[in-house]
């Protein structure tokens, strides 16, 4: 064996040796101790400290060094048990409480807080041997310490958590709100009751989150923050009437000033959205509300002045503002109708404003309409509009033959038609010497259809819907056409009839071209019975006509045609007069008549010597001429 190997075996030897010495020290020791731990644990025992007894009894049961009353040991712990379970239940809640507190997880910490607060009401509940002791280790433990701390923490936490909802404006997590309402009282850590310290809290957070709000421009975002905010402390069953109120002052200044401003959409859109949060809020009364009503009102007032002063469309721009607040359908209706009523065009311009209407006329109930107007326009085509009480329009249009330059009139003419089937009469410039051309239009669902178009002088309707027609320009004046609807509808000729207007024969001149009738007294005849020469009052007229004429009192009818002609009178002292130096009166009339070398009457030249005739007027005068149809 070398010098080495001896010296290597050596050392071993001397470290083996090192190792079982302190092996030795060590057992010798740890007996000692649990020797030492049984003896305590048996005084404090007897002591009745159950708390010290049980946790020397706990040592000795686990120093396994030496077999040293061991069943003694486990007897003791067996009767000690309930101390041992509530160590270790004051210990694992510990535990739990120091990990969710550690981590920020208040969720987890509540649970445990709330684990701990339930088995320490079942332990006080349990085995009352051990009251004393299971409090000892209760307070020895600190936990009360470490549940202060711990919530004080988390307080500080949410509070943090709130100013900063404040300074980013940002308010879509207020978890923190509850999260308080959570931390029981006598952990909070404050100077003033705990509903007294939440409330200042909250009350002023909710106030400067409201108030950034509604100064922001955001009427709606602010209110359902509002609304939100409410529910949640009602969720919480926590009082905070403070929101309510900070609402409805925000939302009474905001609509202050939309009535300040006249800025009525702006003041209804606000309106309506506060009418809807106090519903959602369950609000019963507001004074916000009755500024709104009062408002409502004032511009309702407003409105139905600007009705009778007739500015209707400033007045429907209220009312149809106010729809979203205030049931206008009526006043809206009403409006319509009173502005259709005082301008027809308004019935059809309300419903196609781009047309450029003609002629237009209207009136009110007819055709089955409250307000109903009729119209033309530049491209040949006729509109007839209806408004009923409710403000609705309807437009129905069609071609028709008058130009609109011609056309001077349009009217229904009742007698014709009915509501439901109603007649139109264009009246338009005539290409004769008539008077107007009327002509007459069926309206129908698909549009509208001739019935008659003729120029005449005038017309009326007779029975049966029968269109009488004064003066056509196909027939010779003086003369009526009656018009009766064929089997299409339309309207044809059935017969002729004469018609003369009585007048006093002195107002003559004043029927240009009119059939007329009136009485004369007859001082001359022509001798080829063509016309004669008549005396009314102190007027002579000269009578035109192949008639059998003869002297006296008649009733003539005809037209003047305003064509004059000269006349000389001859006044003499009661001898005869002639036309002619072969002229003799004649015993049948008394008139004086010519004849020539044949024997034949001649004209005569209208000089004329009659008992009755004025001895005033002038001897060259000029006289009307007037057409004689008729000699009665």
């Amino acid at each position: 064996m070398s010098i080495i190997r001896l010296f290597a075996l050596r050392n071993l030897l001397i470290v083996a040796c090192a190792i079982a010495a302190v092996l030795a020290v060590y057992k010798g020791v740890q007996i000692s101790q649990k020797i030492h731990a049984v003896q305590e644990a048996d005084r404090y025992y007897d002591q009745k400290q159950w708390v010290e007894a049980e946790t020397f009894y706990q040592k000795a049961n686990t120093n396994t060094s030496i077999q040293y009353q061991n069943e003694h040991i486990a007897n003791r712990l067996l009767q000690l048990l309930p101390i041992t379970d509530w160590k270790q239940t004051v210990s694992s809640s510990q535990q739990q409480l120091q990990s969710a507190a550690s981590t920020q997880q208040f969720e987890a910490y509540l649970t445990a807080y709330k684990l701990w607060q339930q088995r320490l009401s079942q332990q006080q509940q349990a085995d009352k041997r051990y009251t004393v002791q299971y409090k000892q280790i209760t307070n020895e433990s600190k936990i009360n310490d470490q549940l202060k701390t711990d919530f004080q923490a988390f307080r500080e936490l949410f509070e943090a958590g709130l100013q900063n909802n404040l300074q980013k404006r940002n308010y879509t997590d207020e978890s923190d709100k509850w999260n308080l309402l959570q931390i029981p009282e006598k952990y909070l850590a404050v100077k003033s009751t705990r509903q007294a310290y939440l409330n200042t809290l909250f009350k002023t957070y909710d106030q400067t989150k409201l108030t950034r709000l509604a100064a922001a421009g955001d009427f709606t975002a602010f209110l359902e923050q509002a609304r939100s905010t409410w529910d949640g402390y009602q969720q919480h069953d926590w009082s905070a009437t403070w929101v309510l109120t900070a609402a409805q002052n925000n939302a009474a200044k905001i609509l202050a000033t939309d009535i300040a401003n006249q800025q009525i959409n702006n003041f209804v859109t606000h309106a309506q959205s506060f009418n809807q949060w106090v519903t959602t809020v369950n609000l019963s009364s507001s004074p916000v509300t009755t500024t709104i009503n009062n408002e409502i009102n004032s511009l309702l007032r407003e409105a139905n002045n600007m009705v009778t002063a007739g500015q209707y469309q400033q007045a429907l721009d209220i009312y149809q503002a106010l729809q979203p607040v205030q049931d206008t359908t009526n006043l809206i209706a009403q409006t319509k109708v009173a502005w259709a009523s005082s301008d027809p065009l308004y019935v059809l311009q309300s419903s196609n404003p781009s047309v450029a209407y003609q002629h237009v006329v209207g009136g009110t109930n007819g055709l089955n309409a409250d307000v109903y107007a009729l119209a033309t326009d530049a491209e040949n085509h006729l509109y007839i509009g209806r408004m009923t009480a409710n403000g609705d329009t309807s437009i129905l249009s069609g071609e028709i033959a008058q130009q609109a330059s011609q056309i001077r009139s349009l009217a229904i003419v009742n007698q014709l038609g009915t509501p439901d089937q109603p007649v139109i009469e264009i009246q338009s410039e005539p290409t004769t010497d008539r008077t107007a051309t009327f002509s007459f239009y069926a309206v129908e669902p698909s549009g509208f259809r001739a019935l008659l178009s003729v120029e005449a002088d005038g017309y009326t309707i007779g029975d049966n819907q029968t269109i009488q027609v004064q003066n056509p320009s196909d027939l010779e004046k003086g003369q009526t056409a009656i018009y009766a609807r064929n089997e299409d509808g339309e309207y044809t000729r059935t017969e002729t009839q004469n018609e003369y207007t009585s007048i006093d024969g002195s107002t003559l001149t004043s029927y240009l071209n009119e059939p007329v009738s009136f009485e004369v007294n007859i001082i001359s005849t022509d001798a080829d019975d063509r016309g004669a020469i008549a005396l009314v009052g102190e007027q002579y007229i000269r009578l035109r006509g192949e008639l059998n004429w003869s002297t006296g009192s008649f009733v003539v009818s005809g037209v003047f045609r305003g064509e004059f002609e000269p006349f000389t009178n001859t006044l003499g002292s009661g001898d005869s007069n002639s036309t002619g130096e072969n002229n003799t009166p004649t015993e049948e009339n008394g008139t004086t008549e010519s004849t020539d070398e044949t024997g034949l009457l001649q004209e005569p030249d209208y000089g004329v010597d009659a008992p009755d005739a004025p001895a005033n007027l002038e001897s060259n005068i000029t006289i009307p001429v007037f057409e004689v149809e008729s000699l009665q």
